[in-house]
């Protein structure tokens, strides 16, 4: 995947975590969403999204699903 598309895909993935964030404003009281997630570039030279597993598993969920969905769609 060419460097535009992950530039692009990784900023939608952070503007989904800000919503996430707001969503489950309880559980990021003290901590930003983006902390409790690292994205690199896996072997495929696209992004891979790890989630510390101490996220509950609904929110986990929600960080999947953004993630997909801020995939560039040719790309998916």
């Amino acid at each position: 995947m060419d460097q535009l598309k992950l530039e692009m895909w990784k900023q939608r993935f952070d503007a989904e975590s800000a919503t996430i964030q707001r969503e489950f404003k309880a559980f990021f009281l003290e901590t930003a969403s983006r902390d409790y997630y690292t994205i690199r570039l896996d072997e495929s030279d696209e992004w891979e999204l790890l989630i510390n597993d101490d996220v509950p598993d609904e929110i986990k969920q929600r960080f999947e699903q953004s993630f997909q969905f801020a995939k560039p769609e040719d790309s998916v």
